[in-house]
Formats: structure tokens, C-alpha cells, sequence
């Protein structure tokens, strides 16, 4: 069943402390006598059918690029990110990358708060532990690493493998750790011991994706053998195959263990039921390879990304494309929710790490590392107080606007230095200031 493009209904919650809570998409064509509304929930629909009309029948909401102007150059890594993800409590984001590098990433100051070194070759995968203590990340180099997060300190090398890991997963509990790789490389490790459990025959090509349920009892993993194989995690015997008509690069399994999601070289985002494996909807949107697929907490949308440089939201329940995320310049490799479904994190082969507001489909930010920016390229900082009275410090590239009433501090990142002019002024930004660095105060270092 492909994705549909009739008019539909989005129902969304505004929190007290003005974030909004994950959007429920209702396809009023097929609402029956199954449902049963409220007259508060009739008059918000029909109002918000008229709104539709309105803005002539328009189902999705685009982000463009000309919107977020110039933050391109901010560069959080040296080379391509190839995996993102939520800390469990939403506050921070970390980051995996082919320079070789994993990051951590502050969403509420979207500053930079500690990097991983270690990995001596590109990594590309990271998790977070459910309670958001732990960190476990796989590279070429074959390395499994698990890292003490708070005090951003390597705990544990598990067994180097023969070859390259592409994904790594992490058992709700903790204890279990599930790689895949090149030649057909499926194991299971003990996250304690760090001792190998179990290797799993059955795929035929490269393991490219795993995935545990959230009970822990299933783990998918999914090939570039064209398939999709279910794996119960008592007697680790496989209980489900599933053929895909194309190379996987990512899978991902609902909330409630019911679906399973594929994407990867074909413009197509899949969907199956668990239970029975039928295909269940086939979702149409991207113009080029799909390089990943998550679900939100909730299981009421499904995020997908790829080679056409977008990333696709889409209703699971009817299958509607409800959002396209523009602004990345390269293929972007990886997508992940937020706890709260509120925010999406991206990572690219652009260099950047992208924050979004989900429900408005607008970019928020582009976390920025000096030391990642491209020689020469000069840059902006500062800070200002949001609407929730806190103090947000930001980096953006020179000629940027910035707030009202922020402070800007005009500097140059590390490249080409000559000798400091007196000290940078800081400039209280009027309403549609933009602060430029000039003469006086270039070449300053960010520190």
C-alpha cells in the first residue's frame, strides 16, 4: 500500500511550558462510527479542516533552507556523522563520526560539552544505556567501546574483531550488546564481562542494522542480503525471515514491537507486520537512496532520511507524509527523537549535526565545534535569554542575524591568526541586527 495525500487531521498538544507534545494524525475519510468525538474535539476539528482549506489542501509543512541561511558552516565534526542519538532524559545528543571521533552534545545550550577520543578509525554507531550513564560505540577498526558518560572516560574494549562493525544495540536492561558487520557478522556480547555470548548465522551479506524491542525479548537485524531476520533473545533461534526487495542500510522496530521499518538502497521506506510479515505499507517520498529510519517514542511517526539530503515525516496510523526537513547539504546518514517526540537530531555527511522542532518541521540549530570549522571561516557568538528564561549561547557563521537583545561577540575560529586588534566589543542586538565581524574585531580566537 503506498502512502496516501488526502487531507487528514493533526491533533497536538501544547504543554504548560510552551513545547508541544507528539501530533496525532486523524484521516477524517475514514472516521465511522468506531469514534467518538467531543464537542470541544468536534468544533478543534472542524476548525482545523477549515485551516486546511484554507492553505488549499497543502499536507506538509517544508523547512527551507533560505529559512536557516548560513548555518551550513557550522561544522560539529572533521568528516561525515554517521549516527545520532537521545540521551534517555532529552538533554543531550551524541554524536559518531568518520573523523573518528564521538561527541557530546548540551540540546539546551546547544554547546558542545565533552568529546570521546579513541576509536582509530570511523565510527559508526552509537547508543545510549537506559539510564543514560553509558554509551556504547563500533567502528571500522572492528572495536565495540563502552564509555562512562558524565565522566567521558573509556570503560571497556570489547574483542576486536576480524573485520569492520556497521551498528550496534544495546538490551533495554543493559546487559546484552548486539554488533553487526561486514562478513555476515551478527554477535551478542555481555555489556559487563564484554565476553562474546553467541554469534548468529543466517545472514548472507553484511549485518548493517540491530535493533532490540523494548521488552527485550526480540532482537531484528537487517542485511545487505535483503533481509530482515527476527531473533528471539532466550534461545536466540530465528523466528521470522523477512525479504526485502532491496539492500537494507536501516532498520527499525515500533515502540510496541508490532512493526518493523526498513529503509536503504531503493527511494522507498517499508513497513511490515511483526506477527504475521505481510508487507504492510509501502511509503513514497524520497528521490533518492533512504540511509535511515526511526520510530518516535510513541510510535506515532516514523522519521526517514537519505541520499535526496531530506528528512520525511510520516503518520504510521495513515501512512501520510506529514513533514520534509530541509536544509542539509550532503546525504543525511542518521535521524533520531527525542524522548518527548518534540525534537529530531540529524547527522549528515555534511559535517553537521542539525536539531529540528518536529511538530513545526523548522530547524532549531546546527551544533558547532570551532575546532571542526573549515580554515578562514569566521564566526559569531552569543548569548541570549529564550522565552523559558534560559540563557542560550549560540555560535553562527559572521553576517548571521541574531536575536533581539542578545550579546554578540565577534571572533575567528582556528585557521590562518594574526596578531589580536584591542578587545572585541559586544554589541546588544536591536531588533533585525545583524552583528558582522569587521575590522575591529576579526581574529580573535574562540576559546
Amino acid at each position: 500500500m503506498k502512502s496516501r495525500t488526502r487531507p487528514y487531521h493533526r491533533v497536538q498538544s501544547v504543554l504548560e511550558d510552551g513545547s508541544r507534545g507528539e501530533p496525532e494524525i486523524y484521516d477524517l475519510a475514514v472516521i465511522d462510527g468506531r469514534w467518538k468525538l467531543s464537542r470541544r474535539g468536534f468544533v478543534a476539528a472542524t476548525a482545523a479542516l477549515g485551516a486546511l482549506a484554507a492553505a488549499g489542501g497543502r499536507r506538509d509543512s517544508t523547512a527551507h533552507a533560505s529559512e536557516i541561511e548560513n548555518l551550513g558552516v557550522l561544522k560539529a565534526h572533521t568528516d561525515g556523522v554517521k549516527s545520532v542519538c537521545f540521551s534517555p532524559d532529552g538533554r543531550s545528543i551524541a554524536s559518531a563520526s568518520a573523523d573518528r571521533s564521538i561527541k557530546l552534545w548540551d540540546v539546551g545550550t546547544r554547546a558542545l560539552a565533552r568529546a570521546l577520543p579513541g576509536h582509530t578509525w570511523m565510527v559508526n554507531s552509537v547508543v545510549f544505556s537506559g539510564d543514560g550513564h553509558r554509551l556504547v560505540s563500533c567502528g571500522e577498526e572492528g572495536r565495540i567501546k563502552l564509555w562512562d558518560v558524565s565522566a567521558a572516560k573509556e570503560l571497556k574494549v570489547l574483542e576486536e574483531q576480524k573485520w569492520g562493525l556497521f551498528c550496534v544495540a544495546l538490551s533495554p536492561d543493559g546487559r546484552l550488546i548486539a554488533s553487526g558487520g561486514y562478513a555476515k557478522a551478527l554477535k551478542i556480547w555481555d555489556a559487563t564481562t564484554g565476553k562474546n555470548l553467541k554469534s548468529l548465522g543466517g545472514h548472507d551479506g553484511n549485518v548493517s542494522s540491530v535493533a532490540f524491542s523494548r521488552d527485550g525479548k526480540m532482537l531484528v537485524s537487517g542485511g545487505q542480503d535483503r533481509l530482515i531476520k527476527l531473533w528471539d533473545t532466550v534461545s536466540w533461534k530465528c523466528v521470522k525471515t523477512i525479504s526485502v526487495p532491496f539492500i537494507v542500510y536501516s532498520i527499525a522496530l515500533s515502540p510496541d514491537g508490532k512493526l518493523v521499518a526498513a529503509g536503504g538502497y531503493d527511494k522507498r521506506v517499508m513497513i511490515w507486520e511483526v506477527a504475521g510479515g505481510a508487507m504492510g505499507t509501502s511509503l513514497e517520498g524520497h528521490t533518492d537512496n533512504v540511509r535511515c529510519v526511526a520510530f518516535s517514542p510513541k510510535g506515532v511517526l516514523l522519521a526517514s532520511a537519505g541520499d535526496d539530503r531530506t528528512i520525511r515525516l510520516w503518520d504510521v496510523a495513515t501512512s501520510y507524509q506529514t513533514q520534509t526537513l530541509e536544509g542539509h547539504d550532503a546525504p543525511v546518514l542518521s535521524v533520531g527523537f527525542s524522548p518527548d517526540s518534540v525534537w529530531i537530531a540529524s547527522g549528515s555527511a555534511d559535517r553537521t549535526v542539525r536539531l529540528w522542532n518536529g511538530p513545526s518541521g523548522t530547524q532549531v540549530a546546527a551544533f558547532f565545534d570551532p575546532l571542526a570549522t573549515d580554515q578562514n571561516e569566521k564566526a559569531v557568538s552569543f548569548h541570549y535569554t529564550s522565552e523559558h528564561g534560559q540563557t542560550i549561547t549560540q555560535t553562527l557563521p559572521c553576517g548571521s542575524p541574531i536575536p533581539p537583545g542578545a550579546v554578540c561577540t565577534c571572533n575567528c575560529v582556528p585557521g590562518t591568526y594574526s596578531a589580536p586588534p584591542p578587545p572585541a566589543p559586544t554589541v546588544t542586538a536591536p531588533s533585525g541586527l545583524i552583528c558582522t565581524c569587521d575590522q575591529i574585531c576579526t581574529c580573535v580566537p574562540i576559546v
